[in-house]
């Protein structure tokens, strides 16, 4: 390393242009929002970037009291800001035969997310109808392969408690009301925190 720095000194030596990943600029706040609104909550949210992590990706966070207010519908269409690779993500995930009508895949998420409006319906409903729409293929339910789509595509759920320390978290909201049933219903019996 020394010897790199002696033969060229402006080798670690960047310029902002070098930095910056291309199209950053089209990245508004808007697109990785600070909270999740859902009828009246307003539930905070975390971004991980650790591949492999268990909460990689986007993290929604629940306090324990409010955890059987918050419904799984919604979340599947992500944030705006991983909305568009997740749309790629589920085009890819569909068979073979059925993908080939979707070429090339980014350009038909995009015309996807051009016409419709996130959350009025849930997403693979939006998805079903407008490739319809565009092309005349339906696509069946069971075609989709939530499972293939990268992790990090998915929301994570955290349930915290007053003092905003992890119980529990995971991919599956229904799984951690079941888990923290009794955690739930005794804090409400409590007085909820």
């Amino acid at each position: 390393m020394e010897k790199s720095q002696r033969e060229t000194p402006d080798l670690l030596n960047f310029e902002k242009s070098m930095l910056i990943k291309e199209g950053a600029e089209k990245i508004s706040k808007l697109d990785y929002p600070n909270f999740w609104h859902q009828g009246n909550l307003k539930l905070r949210l975390s971004y991980q970037f650790e591949p492999g992590a268990d909460a990689d990706g986007v993290t929604v966070h629940i306090p324990l009291p409010l955890l059987n207010q918050v419904e799984e519908s919604g979340f599947e269409w992500q944030i705006p800001g991983l909305r568009r690779e997740l749309v790629i993500a589920l085009i890819k995930s569909l068979p073979k035969p059925v993908r080939r009508n979707f070429v090339p895949t980014p350009n038909y998420a995009e015309a996807f997310l051009g016409r419709v409006k996130p959350l009025e319906l849930p997403l693979l409903d939006s998805l079903e109808r407008e490739l319809r729409r565009m092309t005349g293929v339906t696509v069946d339910r069971e075609d989709w392969h939530w499972d293939q789509v990268p992790d990090h595509l998915k929301i994570t759920f955290r349930v915290v408690d007053d003092k905003n320390k992890k119980l529990k978290e995971g991919r599956s909201l229904q799984d951690l009301k079941d888990a923290l049933k009794g955690k739930v219903a005794g804090n409400a019996v409590c007085g909820g925190g």
